[in-house]
């Protein structure tokens, strides 16, 4: 069993986690943008930018969830 130091920890580097994963996201957005303002942009790199987007989404959705149920065991 968990103490509410060892779950406040837990809290603490899942919402770091988090803060990375939407700045890692926010970064995936921008190249994306960039891509589609380039004409030299190829189909297969947009394609593998998009499954890495999806990918991150996923994660941070699932960080989201045990973030959320860390917070209501730690109270």
């Amino acid at each position: 069993m968990c103490t509410g130091d060892e779950l406040r920890q837990k809290i603490g580097t899942e919402k770091r986690e988090i803060e990375r994963l939407q700045q890692d996201f926010a970064d995936l957005q921008m190249i994306r943008e960039d891509m589609y303002d380039s004409e030299d942009s190829s189909a297969s790199t947009s394609s593998e930018e998009s499954d890495d987007g999806d990918d991150l989404r996923d994660i941070l959705q699932q960080l989201l969830r045990e973030n959320a149920d860390l917070e209501v065991c730690c109270c």
